[in-house]
């Protein structure tokens, strides 16, 4: 799991530019998986975490596989949509005014978050993505 590597890489740099290589990264993903509600597993997920409101994302679906579960008591079943990066990433802010606080992704061990503000002014900084088919 390339990605990773590039987290760790993150972590141990401890730089803003270390951690938007790292969002750049992601942004230049094909797809991401979005983990949905296990009530209504036609609602997007949302967590609360350090008194947040959290969506949750993975950048593969071997991710999802490994840290999702972690998430919810066991035995729970897992939903999720796959969806273009670019796509899911500009719905994902649109949720600030609905009580949202962030995003985790890839929630585990090698996971990160990201406030949907931040990600919108990352997003509005670098432009519009272009990515491979």
């Amino acid at each position: 799991m390339e990605f990773n590597v590039w987290v760790e890489e993150a972590n141990l740099n401890h730089s803003e530019e270390a951690f938007i290589k790292l969002i750049q990264k992601m942004r230049d993903l094909k797809d991401m998986y979005l983990l949905m509600s296990p009530n209504n597993n036609e609602a997007p997920f949302v967590g609360q975490e350090d008194n947040y409101n959290w969506m949750y994302i993975y950048t593969s679906y071997q991710q999802l596989e490994s840290n999702a579960p972690l998430i919810f008591e066991d035995g729970t079943q897992l939903y999720y949509v796959s969806v273009p990066t670019t796509e899911l990433l500009s719905w994902l802010v649109q949720h600030q005014s609905h009580g949202v606080y962030g995003v985790r992704i890839n929630e585990g061990p090698f996971g990160f978050w990201i406030s949907l503000r931040d990600l919108e002014g990352i997003i509005i900084e670098e432009g519009p993505q272009m990515t491979e088919n």
